[in-house]
């Protein structure tokens, strides 16, 4: 996938090279970013050091640090305009066995020990059962969950698109120039091109081949 303001300028050149089949330009590749953080659902996180013996009585006293981080979240995240059904809130422990120096994240619950035990089994191959664990760290993690936005494709009507000029290459020969907004779905041409638009800029070098989806992505391949 080739985003940023330049990224589309090289993507075919670095496909070339790595031995990747096909490039994807999204509709609107240099600001895709920008899109993203749009998009996003808002995140809040919180956590707390413990540093202790993990035991059933201290996980149970664990409950009120979790309520407590739970309330700042929720204040943070209606700051953010974010309204009660649209919270959500996962909280969990850094875990580790004594002496150890490196931690899992556990879901936090009263069955934490043992769901302790069974991940370092399923990550190390192994676990230690008779040996005590640490509780390193309680974390929250809060979420907004925010309306998205609907992506639907259209009918693609596959159609040779027309430049709207040609110019002389650098590299000899012509150089065929389109507007992005001009290509509908299913439009199709070769290189060597250049397709503007106020974001980006894409370069198709001569050998390769495009076509716009139902979803207005430039997919280019070689011919």
């Amino acid at each position: 996938m080739a985003f940023g303001g330049a990224g589309p300028l090289h993507a075919c050149e670095a496909a070339a090279r790595l031995d990747i089949p096909r490039v994807l330009v999204p509709p609107a590749p240099g600001v895709l970013c920008a899109l993203g953080l749009l998009i996003a659902d808002v995140a809040v996180d919180y956590s707390q050091s413990v540093m202790d013996i993990a035991t059933d009585q201290r996980i149970a006293a664990l409950a009120k640090d979790e309520s407590d981080l739970r309330a700042l979240a929720v204040r943070e995240l209606e700051q953010e305009n974010i309204t009660g059904d649209q919270m959500r809130f996962a909280a969990s422990l850094d875990m580790r066995y004594e002496g150890q120096a490196y931690e899992l994240n556990i879901p936090f619950s009263d069955a934490a020990i043992a769901a302790f035990h069974t991940s370092h089994e399923e990550t190390y191959g192994h676990a230690m059962r008779w040996r005590r664990t640490e509780i390193v760290n309680l974390r929250l993690k809060g979420s907004g969950i925010i309306d998205k936005p609907q992506f639907d494709a259209t009918v693609e009507t596959p159609h040779e698109a027309v430049p709207f000029s040609e110019k002389v290459s650098p590299l000899g020969g012509k150089i065929k120039l389109y507007e992005r907004a001009a290509l509908a779905a299913g439009a199709e041409f070769t290189g060597e091109a250049l397709v503007f638009q106020m974001d980006s800029t894409t370069y198709l070098p001569s050998g390769w081949r495009a076509h716009v989806d139902g979803y207005l992505n430039l997919l280019l391949e070689p011919a």
